[in-house]
């Protein structure tokens, strides 16, 4: 047995073509211009200018540099979270292909409390009640 496939036009089938006339193609198909990036230096003020308008007073310390619309965040803050939210913040400036995130986080980690040895005398519970478990009834 041969299966054999035909075009629709062969079979008397209406095609695409029958039903919806073509569209005339343009001569030259128009190039779009990538969106103006700002100088680098305006990428770094408007870096900082975002970092200080934060709310986040700590942030106000963190020099920003910019170069070909990779920005790079330098200095010091006590947290994790205030490292990541200057990243983000400054990542969603228009132009900013990349952010280089150099700060230093500069608070030591807490350290954790030893059983018994919170500000309560006496072999207090993790839930700061006075005594030992075993006194408990």
């Amino acid at each position: 047995m041969t299966i054999v496939f035909r075009p629709l036009a062969d079979c008397g089938l209406p095609t695409t073509s029958d039903l919806v006339p073509p569209l005339p193609l343009p001569l030259a198909v128009p190039r779009l211009a990538p969106p103006p990036s700002p100088p680098p230096s305006s990428l770094g003020l408007e870096a900082e200018r975002r970092l200080r308008g934060s709310g986040y007073l700590a942030l106000r310390d963190v020099v920003c540099e910019a170069q070909a619309g990779i920005v790079r965040l330098r200095g010091r803050l006590a947290s994790y979270y205030l490292k990541q939210v200057a990243q983000a913040l400054v990542a969603d400036i228009d132009g900013v292909r990349g952010v280089v995130n150099l700060i230093e986080i500069t608070a030591p980690p807490r350290p954790l409390r030893q059983w018994g040895t919170n500000s309560l005398e006496g072999g207090a519970s993790p839930l700061g009640v006075p005594g030992h478990l075993s006194q408990v009834t």
